[in-house]
């Protein structure tokens, strides 16, 4: 039933591994275009946010808008940390990378995706629109995040990561481009709607904060920190345990598990 999904999940996977062993740069460079595609995700969904801060559906308006990051992640074939916290553990349980790949694969990208965000609030801080209500929304927004429990972060980051994981791993699943739109566009308004926490974006959010007038003070790097950590924490667990077990166990005995000893053409 998954065997041919699974397959092209693997074959992500062990191609990822290639890239990162062959162009180690040019893979860093990947994670860092998708850093900053996800903030502008940020920056798009914020803008939309204040323009129509007076409407009933704003949260539906700014979740539909910032559905572009992921977008442009999958159809650009850049690297993003939150989609391989299910990818690269499938390579990994099934044997078609190893688990020293893992680390290097996770590594590269989340601190890829890092920078990219960086570089990103730092060319936005330098055009001259991080004042106003744009720097008061960066501000706000990620204040009152600070309210909130380890648990109750990592928990909304493990929601999250559900509908990122779900988006991707149906990806893998079609052909049609108009259909993996259409579920990324759904998957991702579903957890940007509803108020879950991606780690991505919470990295680019922190940092124009930070960047904001007086963000330093109201926010601190200590913050900035506990709330991205904790939150990927939540997003690997997600892609660990609802994506990346189940396919495991349900590919142990199929025609993938037959299928994985095959060489890969890349």
């Amino acid at each position: 039933m998954y065997h041919e999904a699974i397959n092209e999940v693997l074959k992500n996977a062990k191609r990822q591994s290639v890239f990162l062993t062959k162009n180690p740069f040019g893979y860093i460079v990947s994670a860092i275009i998708s850093g900053i595609f996800i903030s502008l995700s940020v920056m798009l969904s914020a803008t939309v946010s204040i323009q129509n801060s007076n409407s009933p559906i704003v949260s539906f308006l700014s979740g539909t808008t910032g559905t572009f990051g992921l977008i442009m992640v999958v159809f650009a074939g850049t690297m993003l940390f939150t989609a391989n916290t299910f990818v690269i553990t499938l390579g990994a349980l099934k044997k078609t990378i190893t688990w020293l790949d893992l680390v290097k694969i996770i590594s590269a990208v989340y601190f890829g995706n890092w920078i990219g965000t960086l570089i990103l609030s730092l060319v936005y801080k330098g055009s001259g629109q991080l004042v106003g209500p744009y720097a008061q929304y960066y501000l706000t927004a990620f204040s009152n995040k600070l309210g909130l429990s380890f648990t109750e972060i990592m928990l909304r980051g493990f929601l999250c990561n559900i509908l990122v994981c779900a988006a991707i791993w149906s990806t893998h699943r079609f052909t049609s481009f108009s259909a993996k739109f259409l579920i990324i566009f759904f998957a991702l308004t579903a957890f940007l709607a509803t108020g879950y926490e991606n780690s991505i974006a919470n990295m680019s959010l922190g940092s124009l904060a930070l960047l904001a007038p007086g963000g330093m003070e109201a926010i601190g790097i200590g913050n900035y920190l506990r709330v991205v950590f904790t939150d990927t924490l939540g997003n690997i667990l997600a892609g660990v345990l609802v994506f990346a077990l189940p396919l495991w166990l349900f590919s142990k005995h199929s025609k993938a598990e037959m299928e994985e000893k095959q060489k890969y053409e890349f």
